[in-house]
């Protein structure tokens, strides 16, 4: 199937099932899309294949379409590796105020039971002292 530039919907099919090819080649690895060559490689590969030929404009925009995928990949992981980054400081910042809270209210309340006790110590020495 050949297709040529005024014909807007085989050009729009054959690209669709070139990408569609692609997709599967990057899912086993033999496409790099950070690889401008690999991406111009898999389209002429894919045209061999699949008996297509594509306009250049319609190669330059699958070219495009696949950058743009590696962009947001890439932008997903570096999102992933700041959520990660950002986890790990603030929940060891968490912790550290949860400890720091609870040592604060142990002390507390053992610095409250230690009063008590002296308080009722000095009121059973003083209540027997006065009998």
């Amino acid at each position: 199937k050949t297709v040529q530039d005024g014909d807007a919907a085989a050009g729009s099919e054959g690209g669709e099932t070139i990408v569609g090819w692609i997709v599967d080649k990057l899912a086993s690895g033999e496409v790099e899309l950070s690889d401008e060559t690999s991406i111009r490689q898999a389209i002429a590969e894919g045209e061999r294949e699949l008996g297509i030929t594509l306009a250049q404009k319609d190669k330059d925009a699958i070219v495009g379409f696949m950058r743009t995928l590696d962009n947001i990949e890439t932008g997903a992981e570096d999102f992933m590796e700041q959520a990660k980054e950002m986890y790990q400081k603030y929940s060891a910042e968490f912790v550290e105020e949860t400890n720091d809270a609870i040592n604060e209210a142990v002390e507390s309340a053992a610095k409250s039971a230690g009063e008590s006790f002296a308080d009722s110590l000095k009121n059973a020495v003083t209540d027997f002292m006065e009998r």
